[in-house]
């Protein structure tokens, strides 16, 4: 199979991606555009350094959309075990 149709690799790539990408999120790109106490500047900060602020954003969306996918594969993982336990003991499956 190759590289590109396996599941696995593209997340463990996505994976690496976001690892990397989280101290420049949390420790570098803050560093760079806020000013602490002057709005100002930081204003300033962010028109000098656009795609820097820009760079931050999309971070900030990819963490979250990961986030909110583990949370919901956990939930269906969940809701499967759930059901599969209750029509053991002959209660019927929710739908």
């Amino acid at each position: 199979m190759s590289s590109t149709r396996n599941p696995g690799k593209v997340a463990g790539f996505l994976y690496l991606l976001l690892v990397l990408a989280g101290p420049v999120r949390i420790i570098y790109i803050p560093s760079k555009l806020i000013v602490e106490g002057n709005a100002t500047a930081t204003a300033n900060n962010i028109g000098a350094h656009e795609s820097l602020f820009r760079l931050g954003i999309v971070s900030v969306w990819a963490f979250m959309r990961e986030e909110a996918l583990r949370q919901m594969r956990s939930a269906a993982e969940h809701e499967d075990r759930t059901d599969k336990h209750n029509v053991t003991r002959g209660h019927p499956a929710s739908s």
